[in-house]
């Protein structure tokens, strides 16, 4: 991780994480509580905000666009909040649009907590809060106009709900070796057609909706790297 003078936002510095760090560090909260599966299988993520944080999703009316919040205080994280239409419906869409949501808060938990309470120490209890907007669930293409920290969150999606050795797991009945001339021999194939393929077995075994799967495999296999 490294800190840099901030060029947006409200904070004075500004984090940067590399991909592996934001592996890592999802993967060791998971193992911490006991929630990393042996084998490809939902993240009980509910469970590992509880375990993790002590804290229990609540559900309130927030403003137009915002489908969760995390508010902090001087000692840290005290409430994770979500959008109650997210529990109007109760289908599977719905369930793992809520399990993204927490993924994301969780995310700023881990990553931003340090420099959250820090920075909400001048504001009110009500004004102490990360709204949380542009997850992946509504668009492959996130508009973030600077807020790096919504972008790590969002980077913690994947990592907390597919983790990557698991992903790896999943992924490997997939992939294919290149033939000569293909580029580098060493780098694993995904055509097209396998591509779509992995997005439904992950979204099946980690139960999350395809578009998260989508964006999850192009972060740790990018199309621009793999032959067509």
């Amino acid at each position: 991780m490294r800190k840099y003078p901030a060029v947006s936002g409200p904070f004075e510095k500004a984090l940067y994480f590399e991909q592996e760090e934001i592996e890592d560090v999802c993967e060791t909260a998971l193992m911490s509580v006991g929630l990393y599966p042996d084998n490809p299988s939902p993240i009980r993520i509910e469970r590992f905000l509880e375990k993790k944080f002590g804290l229990s999703p609540e559900y309130a009316d927030l403003p137009e666009g915002v489908l969760g919040l995390t508010k902090f205080g001087p000692r840290g994280p005290e409430k994770v909040i979500l959008s109650v239409s997210l529990s109007e419906t109760e289908d599977r869409i719905s369930d793992r649009r809520i399990a993204t949501t927490i993924a994301h808060e969780a995310g700023h938990i881990l990553f931003h907590a340090e420099l959250f309470q820090n920075h909400f120490k001048k504001y009110s209890e009500e004004e102490r809060a990360v709204l949380c907007r542009d997850l992946p669930e509504t668009s492959e293409k996130t508009s973030y106009s600077g807020r790096w920290w919504e972008h790590q969150a969002n980077k913690a999606i994947g990592a907390l709900l597919i983790p990557f050795g698991l992903l790896e797991k999943t992924v490997a009945p997939f992939l294919e070796a290149r033939k000569k001339g293909e580029g580098n021999p060493e780098m694993p194939w995904l055509g097209p057609k396998q591509r779509e393929a992995a997005i439904l077995r992950l979204s099946e075994f980690f139960d999350v909706n395809p578009v998260v799967a989508k964006i999850r495999l192009a972060e740790t296999y990018p199309t621009s790297k793999i032959s067509s």
